[in-house]
């Protein structure tokens, strides 16, 4: 879906991301590749796409921070992740506040 935003954008816009993983997750660290290979994907059409990665170490306070820091600083259009739904339900506060999209696979059995 960004992918499909960003294709939508003119080319002089610059849209800014943001990812929130955990990096001791084999999940997390194999959606982080995928992005990697998304923004090249991206980058060879022409578009502008800064994408900011978060650490939440799988912790839902740290999720949230990296939310506030992602929203607030570094002022993101998205958020993509976190993957388990304590982190999600937490990441969804900020997300709704700020009206910034989330975009999460979280799997509700976590």
């Amino acid at each position: 879906m960004v992918f499909l935003f960003c294709l939508q954008q003119t080319s002089s816009t610059q849209v800014v991301t943001g990812a929130i993983i955990d990096h001791t997750s084999r999940v997390d660290l194999e959606a982080n590749v995928a992005l990697h290979m998304a923004l090249k994907d991206i980058k060879l059409t022409n578009q502008s796409l800064v994408r900011h990665v978060m650490n939440s170490e799988g912790e839902p306070a740290f999720a949230a921070l990296a939310a506030k820091g992602l929203t607030g600083l570094e002022k993101v259009r998205v958020i993509i992740g976190p993957h388990t739904w304590q982190e999600v339900s937490r990441v969804v506060e900020i997300s709704n506040n700020s009206h910034i999209p989330i975009f999460s696979l979280a799997d509700l059995l976590l």
